[in-house]
């Protein structure tokens, strides 16, 4: 209508309805239209497909010809341009602030018009229409006879709430023009209205009307306010990328490249494609750095303790970053700024080409219209989406940058400083420094995070962690440095380095300038050698000796003379090599320091003429501080023994590093260690004693080497002197004369072990003397044997050779040695007198064990490929050459090949193993196994006679059969021939080895009756054998079926076959014993029929069924047997339900399932449990409040004040989370075995395979078993899965028990028919069972049921196993003829040999002396009381273990950390921790880390079974995987407390807490043992109880053996000798280790309860005045503005969160002042807020933020996890709506809204957890006060947590609906 209006007086001369005039009036519309149009609807014109053509025209006219970038410029087109006949009226809507008085001014400027012709009033601010009416009558009025026009603005703020008042003001106006019209003034000039009318972007619902019509001009001016010279225009955004515009890009051909098309613009036509005509200029953006240096500095996450470190950054970058564009910083690449502006540039270009982002991002702002609410205007919408992008990658940079404080040493480039002119010669060369978005982003598709800013301690070298990564790089790739070659690789290193962009920046640096070196070797030695002494002075005079010595060894002559010149490159190359050199000497000279500190203090001060050799003189200064105090007493004594405990190893690791001279004197250690053995073993032990220490120490003061026979000689006369003077005091107490002499003997036995052969081999005199000790020569021919001792004893009456001393020189493997110990062998020989079976079988067994800890140290793969292969072809050579079958014809040598040959073959046995085992690496080794196949098949080496066959190709077999079983043998066989004797080849006959012989003479009565009456057809003398069996015996009926026929179906034999008619009348002989009992009966005919597998093919005998699994089917028809028999027995009730009904046991706490034993634990303790912010249990006790403070071992605070706890902790769980069922899961997860309640290890495997068994049976014999089993096994199967995953696990079970008593699979199978016979056969007594223990239906109930089954069954059967199963195997034997068997014969060795023959004995197989065997001795005797720590060790070993690798976890983890700055998006995870490293372009930084993750995957696969329920941050069977490779995704390893991050974290935690309370463990044995800290992230592999490869040795080193064929090995360890080297090698002086590895936070969780603790704790917070919250939200009406409200106090929260403040500081002060904010958010909070309301105006603005998205219809809780997402019934609704009538919603309100943002959020585990419970503990914890009533009533309604926004949204819509009175 109006264009037709328009047109009609345009067109008077045309006839209306003309083509002309209507293609006019259509073209007037469109204008008018367009007119009032906002810019996001004109971008969005772009995605219609009708209209894309049109839109360059479009915006042509918007912008250029209707001018709606400003209103001045608007006003300045319709006033002055256009100039008007008579008054406009114009309508103006917007989306930005209403005008200011400024910008009034600005405007009236713009028109030509003085400010008092300029009137501008705001509709809110009139009460009445009259005072309305009054006030704009004088823009109407003119004040003398001047013709002047004036203009009239009127705002209104929020139109779309005020419709109907913008229509009674515009009434008025027209009322008042209509009387200027009549009036006076009306010929004085013109009066131009303006209504500005402010809207939010999308507003629905409302009355006012935005298009008025004739004679109103309507428009939409979207931002007001006119373009500063520093914003970009519309026309610029869409026009250009981001990148373009932040550096400005007028100068930049435009094109659109083919990626560009790709994706965003394949729909668009060709046109659209072309390039468009450049632009005259681009205002570059790069000025909004400025205005983003708080955001960007609130992203950054400091490690350190310096809480003002952010604000000293802000004032920094406010120094260094102009405001104004104009600066010709910006201009300058020299200047920090302008370099800056470069790297950020580059990095967007990067981001463009990775991420795609093309010119089309200006659309993609327009389609988002959640965006543009928030934002307000479209302009301010692309300003934020630029601030967005820029704002991290800024962040990123100022990351980087301030590593160390390094951004205290910059200065602008006019500076002189050197320091300062290198800081921006770094930073300026984007070679040297570069800044790459993919390395930015670990998913370059995601939105980069915030940083992680390092400050360790403040460098005085610019960047100098940058040049020492890039140095070591280079280091690593030289191979030749060190010893001779040093010149040459520091040569090398700076070449490499000289022809970087790093070398051409330190290369410039003056040579004369030492200044800038110096900086860098503080910094060097400060990252490189850490300290971590109590008193700082202490660690800075530690750091002054380490940096002196450094020095001096760098600036030596032998550098020095190299080159003409010394250049800053040379210099710092030559520190790293030598650093590099003298690594290993500086760490321990750094842990010797720490357990002495004083001689630290010591060294400084005596100014040592030469601190080159650091080490060594540290170490004799220990000398001097370790003197021992001999004029004390034991006490004293004591103290200074644990002294030289806690140094032992560092000082040993020190004399034993190959740089320590030979020349440097030891004997002082000698005599140090000397006199604390005699304090260790005689002085604490025998009163009166102290002085023999002193006439020790007169003697060993001046000469104390222990490799000389002299200083033994002097040694014994003491101890003899001893002896004889307390043979006198004591006589009369003969029993306290043997203890001493026995102690004495103690101390001089491990004086020989330790000092005269620890320390490299003894001079000839000496192992002369000792072997004169042990024999006594009688005259030629005859010697007698005595004990090794410090007196002359007397001979022994029968000639023993012991172990003892040829140990000890085996282990030496010298050609010295060889001498004496070819005398020792001869002596021997001669005190035997010819007998020398047993002393030849000593010395190979001594040989043997040296050979294993000779390559102890490599791995299997190193020792396959290269020295196994070496050792047997040596063996091969001189036992081919040598061969003899006497004992007289051996040589040494010959015994030494015999051992080598014996540890060779024991290699490749575990090849062999390894290359079938489908679960693990198979080792490629040709030629090894070429050797082995010729050793095993030479018939020199090899006797292969049907009567003995012996030899390494026998032993070969043994060792396979006896490590790893019999099916582990024939699958080596099938891929490997001849790894079997032909004669040995006997398919099958394992078939006839019966278990059952177990039964005795009664079993194998009924065995031949059944075998007669099945193939004898002696069916009567059957049943009269079977009618005499009574009780249990009954069962034997079955069990001879079972071996007799079942069996049978395993032969191809037609004699086995049995008849037809045999099978009938079994059956009917059968029918008549109804004594069997039905399930017997049953029993027997499904094994007559072979039907024992059901639908379990694997469990079916047949000739094609595997040994093992026919073994499988063995234990399956015993167990099920023998609980059909004792089917009444109360104890086997849970197993009898498992056989026959196990649905009745859904429920039910099956036995040795892991459970949650925290809540035991704090039912046993009085107190209340807390945790702190990482999930960390703590106890407070008392009345369970906490009272102070605490930090935990994670760093975080814990505890309280006045009974009021920390706001980060939170209440510890109490619930119980054991679950009933099966819960063990995969089978293939099972590594290994722990102790459960009561129950050992063994204990546990041997009842889980029991359980296994029964249910396995169950699922193939009981008819809809499968449902039931389904409900009982967690995770859920499909029925028809279960039965081959209940085989399994029994596979696994018997592994694990083999594994658990140190024996082979068979030999487990075996030990499970043992306790199956004591089942049957042992008569227990009646015991108390309760019907809660027989159904297992609490857990007290299956405990005690463990209890009683583990005493009435297992630990009997565990005290004797040894002898039962060698007793059963023997019973087996005598079962069967030699013939039958001739395999089983030879590998248990039950064939008779020759007693002379020698080639049996070399060749009889001995049990591996293994961790699992000591455990076991030490377990079964009284000895594991006495020695607690040993035990403690043994038990918790393989967590032990995993500490080790401490080290390379904390690495991997700080660099996860530090490559997602410490915010990663839950997007990233999927990523593998491969694809991230292959990122890395330094070959060494791969390898390295492949390093790392390796660790962490041996670590993971040592412990992760006891995660779930043993360590203190649990992890959830979800995420439990059973390894870690390079294939995982990254969010397993990224430290986190949520989701499968914590599988890493727990990790760590466990591992921490394992050293941590071992460590604890030995320092109970001695309180005054003070223990040093050490945070983790500084660990090395000298803190950790690392004893990889080591352990075993000292264990062979510790035990005494003989050895008999046919009779197997015999030990006896030293247990007590064994404890004290363990404490002293791998214990005493290790530290606390402080866990304070970061944990990564999601950048959508960056506020979490942590933050907002942190603030209640460093600022006292409280609630903002009502009156303030509300207005504050009144000013704060648009969402935009809301926004921009919630932006800057999150800034300000994070600050306040990392520095504090003081409570009453003014917000807006704090805001201007120290975080330099300009832009003002809101007056009311920056005028009247303090920092104690910051929580609370937080709170304020995002509630109402929130409030306003749910009246919208959208959803106010953005990213939160969709299991939160539940909706509410209708009685809820109506529950929640009775509730509210009687609340106060407002607190209720702030209070969910808090809850749900910083804790539901990240408690995705807690979703099903009843809310108000989980509210009220959120309550507690933060001690929010707010009345009980709320949870009372709302206790009611029955919610859980993943309804809370549910209920939060039905609040507010509630308390709408309230306000407006519905």
């Amino acid at each position: 209508f109006q264009a037709t209006y328009c047109m009609t007086e345009a067109f008077a001369a045309e006839k209306e309805g003309s083509d002309v005039w209507s293609d006019a009036v259509l073209m007037q519309s469109k204008w008018l239209l367009l007119q009032t149009a906002s810019p996001a609807a004109l971008i969005r014109l772009k995605s219609s497909s009708s209209l894309r053509s049109e839109v360059q025209g479009l915006n042509d006219i918007y912008f250029h010809h209707q001018c709606h970038s400003s209103l001045r410029e608007f006003l300045s087109n319709k006033l002055i341009e256009s100039a008007p006949t008579e008054g406009l009226l114009i309508q103006v809507t917007t989306s930005s602030h209403l005008l200011t008085n400024n910008e009034v001014e600005y405007i009236a400027n713009g028109l030509h018009m003085p400010k008092p012709h300029v009137s501008c009033y705001l509709v809110q601010e009139f009460n009445t229409e009259i005072d309305f009416c009054n006030k704009i009558s004088s823009s109407f009025k003119r004040d003398s006879e001047a013709v002047y026009n004036t203009l009239l603005i009127i705002q209104c703020e929020a139109g779309h709430l005020y419709g109907d008042l913008i229509a009674c003001a515009r009434y008025r106006v027209y009322d008042e023009c209509a009387k200027a019209v009549c009036s006076k003034f009306f010929q004085q000039g013109m009066t131009h209205i303006v209504f500005i009318i402010q809207l939010p972007p999308h507003t629905t619902g409302s009355s006012f009307v935005g298009f008025q019509g004739e004679p109103w001009m309507s428009v939409h001016i979207d931002e007001l306010h006119s373009t500063e010279s520093e914003q970009f225009t519309l026309s610029d955004a869409m026009n250009y990328k981001i990148s373009e515009l932040f550096v400005g890009a007028s100068h930049i051909q435009r094109t659109v490249s083919v990626d560009d098309s790709s994706e965003n613009h394949e729909s668009l036509p060709s046109e659209e494609m072309e390039c468009n005509p450049p632009l005259p200029h681009i205002v570059p953006q790069h000025q909004r750095l400025y205005f983003c240096i708080q955001a960007a500095v609130a992203k950054l996450r400091d490690m350190s303790n310096n809480s003002d470190r952010a604000v000293q950054r802000i004032a920094i970058l406010h120094d260094l970053i102009p405001k104004c564009r104009q600066s010709t910083l910006a201009t300058d690449d020299c200047s920090f700024y302008g370099a800056l502006i470069c790297h950020i540039s580059r990095v967007l270009l990067k981001r463009d080409e990775v991420v795609g982002f093309d010119k089309n991002w200006v659309l993609n702002e327009a389609l988002d219209c959640r965006r543009l609410q928030q934002s307000g205007t479209f302009r301010n919408s692309l300003t934020r989406r630029l601030d967005e992008v820029i704002t991290p990658i800024f962040a990123a940079v100022i990351a980087y940058c301030d590593q160390y404080s390094n951004l205290n040493l910059v200065k602008e480039s006019r500076d002189s400083n050197s320091v300062s002119k290198f800081w921006l010669s770094m930073f300026r060369n984007s070679d040297v420094i570069l800044f790459n978005y993919e390395d930015m982003a670990t998913n370059p598709k995601s939105d980069l995070g915030g940083g992680r800013v390092s400050e360790e301690f403040k460098c005085q070298m610019p960047f100098f962690w940058i040049i020492k990564e890039a140095v070591d790089s280079m280091l690593s790739s030289v191979s030749n440095y060190g010893g001779k070659n040093v010149i040459d690789t520091m040569k090398q290193v700076c070449s490499l380095v000289s022809q970087t962009p790093l070398g051409e920046v330190l290369g410039s640096a003056p040579d004369d300038d030492d200044v800038l070196y110096h900086c860098y070797l503080h910094d060097y030695v400060k990252s490189v050698h850490r300290t971590y002494h109590k008193n700082s002075d202490i660690s800075i005079q530690e750091n002054n000796l380490v940096t002196d010595a450094l020095n001096q060894l760098a600036c030596g002559n032998q550098f020095c003379s190299v080159n003409g010149h010394r250049s800053l490159t040379d210099r710092i190359c030559t520190l790293h090599v030598v650093y590099e050199i003298h690594k290993a000497e500086l760490l321990w000279f750094g842990q010797l320091t720490q357990q002495i500190p004083s001689i630290v203090l010591s060294m400084q001060s005596s100014n040592s003429p030469n601190k080159m050799v650091l080490h060594l003189y540290a170490v004799e200064k220990a000398f001097e501080h370790l003197e021992p105090p001999i004029m004390k007493d034991a006490a004293t004594l004591k103290n200074w023994m644990r002294d030289v405990q806690m140094s032992h190893n560092a000082v040993d690791s020190i004399l034993l590093l190959p740089t320590t001279p030979s020349s440097f004197s030891r004997s002082r250690w000698y005599m140090i260690l000397a006199i604390k053995l005699f304090v260790e073993d005689i002085i604490l032990k025998q009163e009166g004693t102290v002085i023999y220490a002193k006439r020790l120490y007169s003697v060993l003061r001046n000469h104390a080497d222990f490799h000389e026979a002299d200083t033994v000689d002097m040694m014994k006369k003491v101890l003899n002197s001893m002896d004889s003077e307390c043979r006198e005091t004591l006589k009369g107490k003969p029993s306290q004369l043997k203890a001493l002499r026995n102690d004495c003997h103690v101390f001089f036995m491990e004086v020989v072990s330790t000092l005269c052969f620890g320390y490299g081999t003894p001079e000839d005199r000496l192992i002369k003397m000792l072997i004169d000790t042990v024999f006594s020569e009688k005259g030629d021919a005859e010697v007698d044997t005595k004990e090794l001792s410090y007196s002359e004893t007397t001979t022994d009456s029968v000639p023993v050779i012991r172990s003892f001393l040829l140990k000890l020189l085996v282990d030496q493997r010298s050609e010295q040695v060889k001498v004496h110990l070819q005398n020792y062998f001869e002596k021997s020989r001669r005190a035997v007198s010819g007998i020398d079976q047993g002393l030849c079988l000593l010395c190979v067994q001594c040989f043997e064990d040296s050979t294993y800890k000779e390559f102890s140290l490599k791995s299997l793969k190193e020792l396959a490929n290269e020295d196994i292969v070496d050792i047997l072809e040596k063996a091969y050579t001189v036992l081919y050459n040598q061969h003899t079958r006497q004992f007289a014809d051996v040589s040494l040598s010959y015994l030494e090949k015999v051992a080598y040959m014996r540890y060779g073959l024991s290699v490749v046995a575990e090849v062999l193993r390894r290359q079938v085992t489908v679960d693990e690496e198979p080792i490629v080794a040709h030629r090894l196994m070429q050797i082995a196949n010729k050793i095993c098949t030479d018939r020199t080496l090899n006797e292969f006679d049907p009567f003995v066959c012996t030899g390494p190709s026998v032993f070969l077999v043994k060792l396979i059969v006896r490590h790893y079983g019999i099916a582990c043998l024939e699958k080596i066989v099938a891929k490997h021939p001849w790894v079997v004797p032909e004669i040995l080849q006997n398919e099958g006959q394992n078939q006839k080895r019966d278990p059952f012989v177990a039964y005795g003479p009664d079993y194998l009565k009924v065995r031949d009756a059944v075998s007669g009456a099945i193939y004898g057809n002696l069916v009567k003398e059957l049943s009269d054998v079977v009618k005499a069996q009574v009780g249990y015996k009954v069962s034997y009926l079955p069990l001879s079926v079972f071996k007799v026929a079942t069996l049978s179906k395993a032969s191809t034999q037609p004699s086995k076959q049995i008849p037809r008619n045999a099978v009938t009348d079994f059956e009917e002989c059968i029918k008549s014993q109804p004594h069997l009992g039905k399930e017997l009966m049953s029993i027997v005919q499904t094994l007559l029929l072979n039907q024992q597998s059901g639908p379990l093919f694997q469990l079916q005998v047949s000739p094609q069924q595997p040994s093992f699994a026919r073994e499988l089917t063995t234990i399956a028809v015993h167990t099920a047997i023998v609980l059909s028999a004792r089917k009444d027995a109360d104890v086997l009730a849970p197993f009898v339900t498992m056989l026959n009904n196990p649905s009745a046991l859904v429920n039910a706490y099956l036995p040795t399932m892991p459970e949650d034993n925290l809540p035991d634990v704090r039912k046993a303790i009085s107190g209340q449990f807390y945790q702190c912010p990482r999930g960390h249990p703590y106890l407070v006790t008392e009345c369970g409040r906490p009272m102070v403070t605490y930090t935990c071992h994670c760093g975080a605070q814990i505890g309280g004040h006045d009974h009021v706890l920390v706001s980060t902790n939170t209440a510890a769980r109490t619930t119980d989370e054991t679950q009933s069922g099966h819960v063990l899961g995969s089978p293939e997860g099972r590594s290994s075995t722990l102790p459960e309640r009561s129950l050992s290890p063994a204990g546990v495997c041997i009842l889980r395979a029991l359980m296994h068994t029964a249910l396995l049976w169950a699922s193939c014999h009981i008819q809809n078993a499968g449902a039931g089993l389904v409900q009982l096994i967690k995770p859920a199967l499909k029925e028809q899965d279960i039965p081959e995953f209940l085989l399994r696990h029994l596979e696994k079970d018997l592994t694990l028990l083999g594994r658990a008593l140190g024996r082979s699979v068979d030999e487990a199978v075996l030990v499970l028919h043992l306790v199956l016979h004591d089942i049957l056969v042992k008569d227990v007594p009646k015991s108390d069972v309760s019907r809660g223990m027989r159904a297992l239906t609490q857990r007290p109930d299956r405990d005690n049921w463990e209890a009683l089954f583990n005493r009435m069954y297992i630990q009997p059967f565990l005290k004797d196993w040894d002898q039962r199963v060698g007793a059963t195997m023997q019973a087996m034997l005598n079962d069967q003829s030699k013939d039958q068997d001739r395999l089983f014969f030879t590998v248990y060795e039950r064939a008779k040999i020759d007693e002379k023959s020698m080639e049996p004995h070399f060749w009889i197989y001995r049990p591996r002396i293994s961790l699992e065997h000591l455990t076991q001795n030490l377990s079964s005797t009284e000895d594991h009381k006495r020695y607690t720590l040993l035990n403690s060790f043994l038990q918790e070993e393989p967590n032990l273990r995993g500490t080790q690798y401490l080290p390379d976890i904390a690495q991997l983890q700080q660099y996860l950390y530090n490559k997602c700055n410490g915010q990663f998006d839950r997007k990233d995870g999927k990523m593998t921790i491969g694809q991230l490293i292959k990122k890395e372009k330094v070959e060494g930084t791969r390898a390295h880390l492949q390093k790392l993750v390796s660790s962490m995957s041996k670590a993971w696969e040592l412990v992760h079974e006891r995660l779930p329920e043993h360590a203190r941050l649990r992890v959830d069977h979800e995420y439990l995987i059973p390894s870690i490779s390079l294939d995982t995704e990254l969010d397993y390893l990224i430290p986190t407390t949520t989701g499968a991050g914590v599988c890493t974290s727990s990790l760590v935690d466990f591992l921490v807490c394992t050293h941590n309370s071992f460590i604890g463990k030995c320092r109970d044995q001695d309180k005054k043992w003070t223990l040093q800290k050490i945070p983790i992230t500084q660990l090395n592999s000298c803190h950790v109880v690392d004893y990889e490869h080591q352990l075993i040795p000292i264990v062979l080193s510790h035990c005494h053996y003989s050895l008999t064929y046919g009779k197997g090995q015999q030990i006896e360890y030293d247990f007590p000798a064994l404890e004290k080297h363990i404490l002293d090698r791998f214990i005493y002086g290790k530290p606390h280790i402080m866990l304070e590895i970061p944990h990564v936070v999601f950048k959508e969780d960056r506020y979490t309860e942590a933050i907002f603790g942190a603030i209640r704790k460093k600022v006292h917070q409280e609630t903002l005045p009502r009156e303030f919250q509300e207005q504050i939200v009144n000013e704060l009406r648009s969402m935009h503005k809301l926004k921009e409200a919630i932006d800057a106090v999150e800034i300000i929260l994070v600050f306040v969160s990392s520095g504090g403040a003081k409570a009453d500081k003014n917000l807006g002060e704090y805001a201007e002042r120290a975080l330099k904010m300009d832009k003002q958010f809101c007056s009311v909070a920056q005028k009247y807020c303090k920092l104690k309301h910051v929580v609370s105006l937080w709170q304020t603005i995002s509630i109402q933020f929130g409030r306003q998205l749910v009246l919208k219809g959208q959803e106010p809780f953005e990213q939160l996890d969709k299991g939160f997402s539940a909706a509410l019934t209708e009685s809820h609704e109506s529950e929640l709506n009775r509730v509210l009538r009687s609340y106060d919603i407002d607190p209720l309100l702030g209070l969910m809204f808090e809850f749900i943002e910083t804790h539901l959020r990240h408690s995705q585990s807690e979703s099903e957890w009843p809310l108000i419970d989980t509210l009220q503990a959120f309550v507690d914890t933060h001690g929010i006060s707010l009345g009980s009533k709320y949870f009372d009533q709302l206790g009611e309604v029955q919610l859980v947590n993943n309804q809370a926004v549910a209920v939060w949204k039905h609040i507010v819509v509630y308390q709408d609906r309230q306000s407006r009175g519905m």
